[in-house]
């Protein structure tokens, strides 16, 4: 729903990352999730996601559990306030617009009663989610694309100048080093942060701002670590933390941001270099 032409590349860094690009990514942290042991998916068709339910069989009936709640059609507000009638109040964290759902703490007793509701599509558990980087080099591909395909992400002519006719990315990750000398000059051209409000771009953990330089980096610091389109335009997104961590349902409202408002920047392309621990078959929220 509302998709347009964006496109998404998951971790696009390990495949396009020189071995280092400027301080920051020295100083990044990368959290690692560990092995995966429920999968992300529903595979008896309960509504109940199976990396839920095995939290569920140990909670209390009052004990709170972070979810993703996604409804069968579209009126996410009507759908609210009739989920709210049948299993009692609770908190939203996040409200979807592209699609629809909601992210929020229920009780093991909310999460069942919501399952039995007609109008409940799946509850999923709200994953942690953590940067994610591996060691690459420039040989992956950076130089290449710009020498066999001419990519440099200039659209509107001036190369020294970033606007909305260029092609713009939206990094989401720990938030962009807009100072950065790589990255400066109006590079970023739009910025949203879910983690601490922030009306201007900053980076306090240094990977968001080595994947930023990885895609757009203009190579000032050292010219063999030019990004890979260097013309292009950034849109910051921060949805994980100084430590390099988040959750799935805040991924999610990132994308659904970015969909809202990739007129407003022109946003082209969504970069996600994050990860969490479980395999998905796709049909969780944020896939």
């Amino acid at each position: 729903m509302g998709y347009g032409s964006l496109v998404l590349l998951f971790g696009a860094s390990l495949l396009l990352g020189p071995a280092a690009w400027g301080a920051e990514a020295k100083k990044a942290v990368e959290a690692k999730p560990q092995a995966a042991t429920v999968a992300i998916a529903d595979h008896n068709k309960n509504k109940l996601f199976d990396n839920l339910e095995q939290r569920l069989q140990a909670a209390r009936d009052d004990e709170r559990l972070p979810v993703i709640v996604l409804f069968g059609e579209a009126d996410t507000a009507r759908h609210l306030e009739e989920l709210k009638r049948h299993v009692g109040p609770f908190s939203v964290k996040h409200a979807y617009g592209a699609l629809s759902g909601f992210a929020a703490e229920l009780t093991k007793r909310q999460i069942e009663l919501a399952a039995k509701l007609p109008f409940i599509k799946q509850i999923e558990y709200d994953e942690p989610v953590y940067a994610a980087m591996q060691t690459a080099s420039s040989w992956y591909g950076t130089t290449k694309a710009r020498q066999d395909f001419g990519v440099d992400g200039n659209r509107d002519g001036n190369p020294l100048s970033y606007s909305k006719n260029d092609v713009v990315v939206a990094v989401i990750d720990t938030g962009i080093d807009a100072g950065h000398v790589d990255l400066d000059g109006g590079k970023v051209i739009g910025w949203k942060d879910f983690v601490n409000n922030r009306t201007a771009p900053y980076d306090d953990n240094g990977h968001g701002t080595h994947v930023a330089g990885i895609i757009a980096g203009e190579g000032q610091a050292d010219s063999r670590y030019k990004g890979v389109v260097p013309g292009a335009a950034l849109v910051g997104v921060k949805v994980l933390n100084a430590s390099g961590s988040g959750s799935m349902s805040t991924v999610t409202a990132a994308i659904d941001w970015c969909i809202q408002n990739k007129d407003v920047y022109g946003i082209r392309v969504l970069n996600l270099s994050l990860g969490t621990s479980g395999s998905s078959d796709g049909t969780d929220a944020t896939s």
